[in-house]
């Protein structure tokens, strides 16, 4: 699967599926793949290197079971709720 381009942007939604850009995948493992349990604007103290449409995604990955929060150009939409 190819990566969208990391800068345009892209809506999210509670209940989307996302999968990590492969510019934040360690080498040594396949992209995780995860669903969005929260959607924020991205905090003011971003905005120095975000644009301000940016978003904050809370993703509950599947592999891990663990929760991360990252900002919306890193991640790939791979099915809307």
């Amino acid at each position: 699967m190819a990566d969208v381009d990391p800068l345009a942007d892209q809506e999210y939604n509670i209940g989307d599926v996302v999968r990590e850009q492969t510019i934040i995948v360690p080498p040594e493992r396949e992209p995780w793949h995860g669903i969005v349990v929260n959607v924020e604007k991205a905090p003011p103290e971003w905005k120095s290197w975000l644009d301000d449409n940016q978003q904050l995604i809370t993703v509950h990955w599947f592999q891990t079971g663990t929760i991360e929060y990252l900002p919306g150009c890193v991640l790939q939409v791979v099915q809307k709720r």
